[in-house]
C-alpha cells in the first residue's frame, strides 16, 4: 500500500476534470478567433480602434491559459477555474462590436458579468473560496447586480442600455420599451457595481493586513490588479 500511495499521488488531474477544461478551452480559442475575424470589418469599434478587440482577445486567452493550467494542477482549488471563466467572460464582452443580434445581446450580459467574476476571483483568492460572511455577501451581490438589472434592461430597451447607439442590432429579448425604465436600472447597476467593487477592495484589503510573511506579500499583486 505504502508503494501504490504515491503513485495515485502522481496521477494527472481526473479525466472529467481534463475533458472540461480542454472544452472550456477550445471553446475561448474560437471565440477568439471569431473575434479577430469580425475586427478587421466591424463598424462599431470602442476608443481606441481595432487594437481593443486583439486586446481583449490577448487578455482573455492569457487568463484562459492560466486557469486552465491552476485548475488542471490544483483541483481543490477554485482559483484556476475562476481564472478561466474570466477569461472566457472577457472573450464574450468583446463580441460587442458583432452585427450579429444574438453575439451583441450575449456580449451585453457578459460586460457587468466580467466585474462581478473578477471581484469575486479577488476576495476569493489564493484558496479559491471568499472567506467570510462579507466577503460571500459581497460576491452574490455582485452577481445579483450584474444580472438581474441587465435581463431588465433587454426586455425593456431596444438598444440595450447603450442610448448613443444607432446602429447596434436589434434586441433579440425585447418585451415591451420603456427606455426611462432602462435607463433608470443602468444608473442603479452602474452606482451599485461601484460601490460592491470598491467594498471587495477593501475587504480584499483588510484581509492582507491581517496576514503575515509570504502570504501577505502574495496579496500585494492581487490588490494591485484588483485596483
Amino acid at each position: 500500500m505504502g508503494v501504490m500511495a504515491p503513485a495515485r499521488a502522481a496521477q494527472g488531474p481526473p479525466a472529467s476534470l481534463a475533458a472540461v477544461v480542454a472544452l472550456l478551452a477550445a471553446t475561448a480559442a474560437a471565440l477568439g478567433v471569431a473575434l479577430l475575424h469580425v475586427t478587421p470589418g466591424a463598424d462599431r469599434l470602442p476608443a481606441g480602434g481595432r487594437a481593443v478587440p486583439v486586446l481583449v482577445v490577448v487578455v482573455g486567452w492569457a487568463f484562459v491559459a492560466a486557469g486552465a493550467t491552476a485548475w488542471l494542477r490544483r483541483p481543490d482549488n477554485r482559483t484556476g477555474a475562476l481564472l478561466l471563466v474570466f477569461g472566457l467572460v472577457v472573450l464574450l464582452s468583446g463580441l460587442t462590436i458583432d452585427d450579429d443580434p444574438l453575439p451583441y445581446l450575449v456580449s451585453t450580459f457578459a460586460d457587468p458579468l466580467a466585474i462581478a467574476v473578477f471581484a469575486h476571483l479577488l476576495l476569493a483568492f489564493p484558496s479559491g473560496r471568499p472567506v467570510g460572511r462579507a466577503a460571500r455577501g459581497v460576491v452574490a451581490a455582485l452577481y445579483a447586480v450584474a444580472v438581474v438589472p441587465q435581463l431588465a434592461i433587454a426586455l425593456t430597451d431596444p438598444r440595450l442600455g447603450d442610448e448613443s447607439c444607432t446602429t447596434c442590432p436589434r434586441n433579440l429579448l425585447l418585451v415591451a420599451e420603456h427606455q426611462s425604465v432602462a435607463s433608470a436600472l443602468l444608473t442603479v447597476q452602474r452606482a451599485a457595481g461601484l460601490a460592491l467593487v470598491l467594498l471587495a477592495l477593501v475587504l480584499v484589503a483588510r484581509r492582507r493586513r491581517s496576514t503575515t510573511g509570504f502570504e501577505r506579500e502574495a496579496y500585494a499583486p492581487a490588490t494591485s490588479t484588483g485596483a
